[in-house]
């Protein structure tokens, strides 16, 4: 909620500020002093369009800034407009005119002669007749949006899946080649990786074979195994001490050593006979892992490891037909369920309806619109994760002529007065912390100014968060207020300058007695006190009466049905 309001350099203001509480706060004053500029500076301040023509004569740029009661500690919220532009701040950070939009939205709600109200929005009428409706119903409304958006996102992946089953059916068969490229080569990853190794003896051929021949016959009978041998025989004709022995036994060795790899130089030249077949095929086995490697991977491991992660991906594609009979059969049960639902929020809705046309148009008596009724309707056509139904408040004015959408086919104070009504009935479903009434007294006088007031602090005093703000010319109205400011404008050095200041207990029924004529006299005075005793009285037994019919409405609550009646006929349009 707004603590602190200041508007500087704005029309005629060169710099006031408005300390607002929680209930009724009103603003009085002469005519053409300024009040209506503070209207206007809080609807700059929430986002409305401002140009040059609104800052103050001889000024360089008009201010608004709010001091607004967050969670944790206050924030400000400011708003500069130069010829040249704005420059904006909400809570510290710079920001847009969006921006301020955006924060103004579900906290202040201003109703004025010329300015666009909220009210006139369907989408805020279904919303604050859905809250009217009552908890069970809200409960139904998020029920039905998650199962709308459940069948959203079924829809969307059934139009992935069968959007993409070309591409589906090329990518499976390329999966099918790889796989089929890979697992025909039958890799043998320890073996495979040893065919270079064969392969370049194989292909050394000839040259191994004579190689492996000569050192066999080196180191045969005839080279140096025979050598060694003679050096045995040599070591045995002399004593046997430790050294001569020790000498036999490396010489020994040697022979043995000797023998053994002149047979395996043998035997592996015998071996080395190439068998062209054998190489061609080798070769040819070789180049086909090289290409393996380069498509799949850098080892015959990787290769392997790609053909394991097509196998999985190649699943998936082919369970796409069974995935989208499994989508269809839950869009199927999904649609079913919404139809349900519907039927029943239309019937929470109508009913919601039905209870609040006779109070907004006994409201509307009250304040002074006797030919005035409340006029909702509800046709399909809405946002279909909201049920799919449009409503639509109209009312009615004056005699013989039908009623009209919101914001039309009435006048400034007209228009504020069926607000006023509308958020009076609405008191505690409607969240909105701040709402802002200009001259929704204008035309009216008397008994009808009395109910104005009554029903403005109803509508402050319906939630402990809430506060009203008023623009009035009438004492009957001020009088209900639990803030008062008054504004006041004189001449300094050649200049206009227009102040406010909040006035006390004590100053309030003189302000009163201004207001109707009557300041500086003993009349005037008592008046004002008598105003003050009314509106207090008003006061007391309205908050008797709101208790009670609070605790019918949580009756009425507690015992509504969660569902409509299974012979509901549906949607369709009825007047209240």
């Amino acid at each position: 909620m707004l603590r602190e309001l200041r508007v500087q350099s704005l029309g005629v203001i060169e710099d006031i500020t408005i300390e607002l509480a929680d209930g009724l706060t009103v603003v009085t004053g002469e005519t053409g002093v300024g009040k209506t500029l503070i209207v206007t500076g809080l609807s700059l301040l929430c986002g409305a369009r401002g140009d040059s023509t609104l800052i103050r004569d001889g000024a360089d740029g008009a201010a608004i800034e709010a001091l607004v009661r967050g969670v944790d500690e206050d924030v400000v919220v400011a708003r500069r407009m130069t010829g040249s532009g704005n420059r904006i701040r909400v809570a510290g950070e710079l920001g847009t005119v969006a921006d301020l939009r955006e924060w103004a939205t579900g906290r202040i709600e201003i109703h004025g002669q010329h300015d666009h109200i909220r009210l006139a929005d369907p989408a805020v009428q279904r919303n604050l007749l859905d809250h009217f409706a009552g908890a069970a119903h809200l409960e139904e409304l998020a029920s039905h949006r998650q199962t709308f958006d459940a069948r959203t996102a079924a829809l969307a992946e059934r139009d992935v899946l069968v959007g993409d089953g070309r591409i589906r059916l090329r990518l499976a068969d390329q999966l099918r080649h790889e796989l089929a490229e890979i697992e025909g080569v039958a890799i043998d990853v320890e073996a495979d990786e040893a065919l270079d190794d064969r392969l370049e003896l194989l292909e050394a051929g000839e040259q191994v074979r004579h190689a492996l021949a000569a050192a066999a016959l080196a180191l045969g009978d005839e080279g140096a195994a025979d050598a060694l041998g003679a050096a045995v025989g040599a070591l045995r004709d002399v004593p046997a001490t430790a050294t001569m022995a020790a000498f036999m036994d490396r010489a020994v060795r040697l022979v043995e050593e000797a023998t053994d790899l002149a047979r395996e130089l043998r035997d592996a030249a015998e071996d080395a006979e190439v068998d062209p077949g054998e190489l061609d095929a080798l070769r040819e086995r070789v180049r086909v892992l090289a290409g393996l490697r380069r498509k799949y991977g850098d080892g015959l491991a990787d290769v392997l490891a790609h053909a394991d992660d097509a196998r999985v991906r190649l699943a998936e594609l082919d369970g796409t037909d069974d995935r989208l009979a499994d989508l269809d059969r839950n869009i199927a049960e999904l649609d079913d369920q919404l139809d349900a639902s519907r039927q029943t929020l239309f019937a929470a809705r109508r009913k919601a309806a039905d209870d609040l046309v006779p109070t907004v148009t006994a409201q509307l008596r009250q304040l002074g619109m006797p030919h005035a009724h409340l006029d909702i309707t509800i046709d399909e056509g809405g946002a279909p994760r909201d049920g799919g139904h449009e409503v639509t408040f109209r009312v009615g004015v004056n005699p013989g002529q039908p009623a009209v959408t919101l914001g039309k086919g009435a006048s400034g104070g007209e228009r504020s007065r069926i607000a006023l009504a509308i958020e009076t009935a609405l008191a505690d479903a409607d969240r909105t912390t701040t709402i802002v009434f200009d001259e929704v007294d204008a035309g009216v006088g008397g008994d009808t100014a009395r109910a104005v007031g009554a029903a403005l602090a109803r509508l402050a005093h319906a939630r402990p968060d809430r506060q009203v703000l008023c623009v009035t010319h009438l004492a009957q109205v001020a009088a209900h207020a639990d803030v008062h400011h008054v504004v006041d404008k004189h001449v300094e050095a050649g200049a206009t300058v227009t102040t406010a200041r909040r006035l006390s207990e004590d100053e309030r029924p003189a302000e009163l007695a201004r207001m109707m004529g009557g300041a500086d006299t003993d009349a005037g005075l008592a008046h004002g006190l008598e105003l003050l005793a009314v509106a207090r009285a008003a006061a007391t037994t309205s908050l008797a009466e709101r208790n009670r019919q609070r605790r019918r409405h949580l009756h009425r609550l507690a015992v509504q049905p969660r569902r409509a009646c299974d012979h509901l006929a549906g949607p369709g349009s009825r007047r209240g």
